[in-house]
Protein backbone atom coordinates (compact mmCIF):
# COMPACT_ATOMS: atom_id res chain seq x y z
CA UNK A 1 0.00 0.00 0.00
CA UNK A 2 2.60 2.36 1.23
CA UNK A 3 4.59 1.99 -2.75
CA UNK A 4 1.18 2.55 -4.36
CA UNK A 5 0.63 5.83 -2.55
CA UNK A 6 4.45 7.28 -3.06
CA UNK A 7 3.42 6.13 -6.87
CA UNK A 8 0.92 7.88 -6.57
CA UNK A 9 1.99 10.70 -5.31
CA UNK A 10 5.23 10.65 -7.87
CA UNK A 11 2.61 10.56 -10.74
CA UNK A 12 0.64 13.56 -9.49
CA UNK A 13 4.16 15.52 -9.61
CA UNK A 14 4.91 14.28 -12.97
CA UNK A 15 1.48 15.55 -13.93
CA UNK A 16 2.54 18.62 -12.43
CA UNK A 17 5.47 19.64 -14.17
CA UNK A 18 3.62 19.76 -17.38
CA UNK A 19 0.67 21.59 -16.02
CA UNK A 20 3.21 24.04 -14.63
CA UNK A 21 4.29 24.64 -17.89
CA UNK A 22 1.01 25.08 -19.45
CA UNK A 23 -0.37 27.78 -16.83
CA UNK A 24 3.12 29.72 -17.00
CA UNK A 25 2.68 29.68 -20.79
CA UNK A 26 -0.93 30.81 -20.27
CA UNK A 27 0.28 33.57 -18.30
CA UNK A 28 2.50 34.96 -20.87
CA UNK A 29 -0.17 35.10 -23.80
CA UNK A 30 -2.47 37.21 -21.28
CA UNK A 31 0.68 39.45 -20.76
CA UNK A 32 1.63 39.63 -24.86
CA UNK A 33 -2.72 40.64 -25.00
CA UNK A 34 -1.44 43.42 -22.48
CA UNK A 35 0.25 45.34 -24.85
CA UNK A 36 -1.85 44.31 -28.00
CA UNK A 37 -5.66 45.22 -26.76
CA UNK A 38 -6.18 47.54 -24.10
CA UNK A 39 -10.41 46.99 -24.21
CA UNK A 40 -9.59 43.24 -22.82
CA UNK A 41 -6.72 43.97 -20.59
CA UNK A 42 -9.47 43.76 -17.49
CA UNK A 43 -10.09 39.66 -18.82
CA UNK A 44 -6.59 39.19 -19.36
CA UNK A 45 -5.93 40.54 -15.99
CA UNK A 46 -8.25 37.88 -14.43
CA UNK A 47 -7.37 35.34 -15.92
CA UNK A 48 -3.40 35.76 -15.43
CA UNK A 49 -4.64 36.35 -11.91
CA UNK A 50 -6.13 33.03 -12.02
CA UNK A 51 -3.81 30.92 -13.72
CA UNK A 52 -0.60 32.43 -11.06
CA UNK A 53 -3.55 31.52 -7.96
CA UNK A 54 -3.69 28.02 -9.68
CA UNK A 55 0.53 27.70 -10.17
CA UNK A 56 0.72 28.83 -6.34
CA UNK A 57 -1.98 26.41 -4.79
CA UNK A 58 -1.04 23.59 -6.39
CA UNK A 59 2.92 23.82 -6.19
CA UNK A 60 2.82 24.57 -2.69
CA UNK A 61 0.85 21.45 -2.09
CA UNK A 62 2.96 19.31 -4.25
CA UNK A 63 6.08 20.02 -2.59
CA UNK A 64 7.46 23.23 -4.74
CA UNK A 65 7.88 25.96 -2.54
CA UNK A 66 9.91 28.29 -4.54
CA UNK A 67 7.76 28.02 -7.78
CA UNK A 68 4.21 28.79 -5.09
CA UNK A 69 6.15 32.05 -3.51
CA UNK A 70 7.39 33.36 -7.04
CA UNK A 71 3.61 32.68 -8.52
CA UNK A 72 2.04 34.16 -5.52
CA UNK A 73 4.48 37.34 -5.99
CA UNK A 74 3.77 37.33 -9.64
CA UNK A 75 -0.26 37.19 -8.52
CA UNK A 76 0.04 39.73 -5.83
CA UNK A 77 1.23 42.08 -8.25
CA UNK A 78 -1.81 41.34 -10.08
CA UNK A 79 -4.26 41.69 -7.77
CA UNK A 80 -2.83 45.35 -6.81
CA UNK A 81 -2.82 45.98 -11.05
CA UNK A 82 -6.39 44.80 -11.25
CA UNK A 83 -8.01 46.63 -7.77
CA UNK A 84 -5.91 49.89 -9.23
CA UNK A 85 -8.47 50.19 -11.87
CA UNK A 86 -6.46 52.26 -13.73
CA UNK A 87 -4.49 51.25 -16.89
CA UNK A 88 -1.33 49.11 -16.57
CA UNK A 89 1.87 51.67 -16.31
CA UNK A 90 5.28 50.80 -17.99
CA UNK A 91 6.40 50.31 -13.77
CA UNK A 92 3.60 48.36 -13.00
CA UNK A 93 4.49 46.26 -16.67
CA UNK A 94 8.30 46.15 -15.58
CA UNK A 95 7.11 44.35 -12.02
CA UNK A 96 4.91 42.05 -13.97
CA UNK A 97 7.85 41.17 -16.43
CA UNK A 98 10.62 40.84 -13.91
CA UNK A 99 7.62 38.72 -11.51
CA UNK A 100 7.36 36.76 -14.68
CA UNK A 101 10.73 35.97 -15.67
CA UNK A 102 11.37 34.37 -12.23
CA UNK A 103 8.43 31.98 -12.58
CA UNK A 104 9.26 30.94 -16.03
CA UNK A 105 13.18 30.54 -15.16
CA UNK A 106 11.63 28.18 -11.98
CA UNK A 107 9.06 26.30 -13.96
CA UNK A 108 11.16 25.82 -17.07
CA UNK A 109 13.65 24.36 -14.41
CA UNK A 110 11.12 22.24 -12.16
CA UNK A 111 11.66 17.92 -12.21
CA UNK A 112 9.70 15.86 -10.14
CA UNK A 113 12.97 14.96 -8.67
CA UNK A 114 13.44 18.30 -7.15
CA UNK A 115 9.47 18.67 -5.58
CA UNK A 116 9.69 18.02 -1.67
CA UNK A 117 7.46 14.82 -1.68
CA UNK A 118 8.95 13.28 -4.67
CA UNK A 119 11.30 11.00 -2.19
CA UNK A 120 9.39 11.79 0.58
CA UNK A 121 9.80 8.68 2.75
CA UNK A 122 6.66 8.01 4.22
CA UNK A 123 5.81 7.20 7.57
CA UNK A 124 5.68 3.66 9.34
CA UNK A 125 2.45 4.25 10.59
CA UNK A 126 0.74 4.71 7.13
CA UNK A 127 -1.08 2.52 6.02
CA UNK A 128 -0.03 -0.69 4.40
Amino acid sequence: MKDEMKNQIQNLIIKHCSTIAREAEAIRLCLDCFDQDVTSATDMLENAIQHAHKIKGSSGSLGFPDISAAAACLERQFRIVHLSEEEMGLSERIQIQAYYAILEQLVSNATPEASTLYDYKLPANAPR
